[in-house]
């Protein structure tokens, strides 16, 4: 009894599975044959899809973009290779809040830009500008502005302090 589990435990764990077909291909562990059928991956929206623990090689197919997805094992991507980028999902630790348009400064129609907003509340401990005192000319809200505000508030600011447009002038963070 015990030589005959090993046998079939063997042949259940090695096997090559075949739909479709007689034989096999040597090279695949799944071999799906059909003129008529086609294969259908797990459907899921972006935010199902973003509660897997992923492992690279994962395929779904994206219904809130309506593209089929794969983990490269650093992030998801559509099948022809580009992002998945789309406002609300996930990239690089943040969220995405804004994809540049055309007319937008900073767009290119061959590269995806944007703004990633942070995940979760970044503003205990960091201070953006002196704090209590006003800066002329560091107001600027439109996209394009921000490294003229950056610019302003790191001379309008005489206390030395570590403030966020410091850090981030600092680390070489692209400005919009």
């Amino acid at each position: 009894m015990t030589i005959l589990c090993s046998i079939l435990l063997f042949v259940t764990t090695n096997a090559q599975v075949g739909i479709g077909t007689a034989t096999t291909a040597a090279s695949a562990q799944l071999d799906v044959t059909s003129t008529t059928k086609g294969f259908l991956p797990p459907r899921m929206t972006i935010s199902q899809r973003n509660t897997i623990t992923p492992i690279a090689g994962l395929m779904i197919y994206n219904s809130t973009t309506n593209k089929p997805n794969f983990y490269n094992g650093t992030e998801w991507k559509n099948f022809d290779g580009s992002l998945d980028t789309i406002i609300g999902g996930s990239f690089q630790g943040g969220i995405i809040a804004y994809i540049l348009q055309s007319g937008d400064p900073g767009y290119n129609a061959n590269t995806t830009h944007g703004l990633i907003a942070a995940a979760a509340d970044q503003s205990s401990g960091a201070q953006w500008g002196c704090v209590g005192t006003i800066i002329s000319g560091a107001d600027g809200t439109a996209i394009g502005t921000g490294n003229q505000n950056t610019i302003d508030i790191m001379a309008g600011c005489s206390t030395a302090g570590r403030y966020s447009c410091q850090a981030l002038w600092r680390f070489g963070i692209e400005r919009i």
